[in-house]
């Protein structure tokens, strides 16, 4: 009677065959991977223009809107991009600047902006702002508590030691000063 015998391969060898096969798994997913990364070459407005194209029937079939997995699966690209693709909906649409909206009358571009009546008083500050920075730090006070905490000529008299002749001569002198600074050219803030 004839016996046989296995003799096991050398432990390299089993190490070897295992790693090679492990290999060629990993091998073939990414030439799987990257066939589908090459199929799937469409731009965002191109998919979405595939989707619209197939939206229509499958949801004819489907009873129902289709899924981004059906869609990605009926379109034979990966479902991120068609998740992507659905996610930029719109974005690239373009609008006409002069286009009529709304009730016929109105354009988009009379939409976009509008008068701002603080943009006017912020530039009024800023120029004044800078002039008045170079007055002297009592003509600023006497300004100050003249104009903005409304005190009466005689009250800034008391206030500072002088007649109120005095004070209606310096805060005269001091809007002629302004005047003056504001009439010509002033630079920024």
């Amino acid at each position: 009677m004839a016996t046989l015998t296995i003799v096991p391969q050398d432990r390299d060898q089993q190490v070897a065959d295992r790693t090679r096969s492990a290999s060629d798994g990993r091998a073939q997913q990414t030439v799987a991977l990257v066939a589908t990364l090459r199929e799937s070459q469409d731009t965002v407005p191109d998919l979405q223009a595939r989707i619209r194209a197939v939206e229509t029937s499958l949801r004819a079939s489907l009873g129902r809107s289709p899924r981004p997995s059906e869609l990605a699966e009926h379109l034979h690209v990966p479902l991120p991009e068609v998740v992507e693709a659905l996610g930029a909906h719109g974005c690239f649409r373009t609008s006409v600047i002069d286009g009529i909206v709304g009730d016929g009358s109105t354009t988009v571009a009379d939409l976009l902006g509008w008068d701002d009546g603080e943009l006017a008083s912020l530039e009024a500050r800023l120029v004044l702002g800078t002039v008045l920075s170079r007055l002297s730090e009592r003509d600023r006070r006497i300004l100050s508590r003249r104009h903005v905490d409304e005190r009466t000529q005689r009250e800034l008299a008391d206030g500072v030691g002088l007649t109120q002749a005095q004070v209606s001569r310096i805060l005269h002198g001091i809007l002629h000063r302004l005047r003056r600074e504001l009439a010509g050219p002033t630079p920024a803030a």
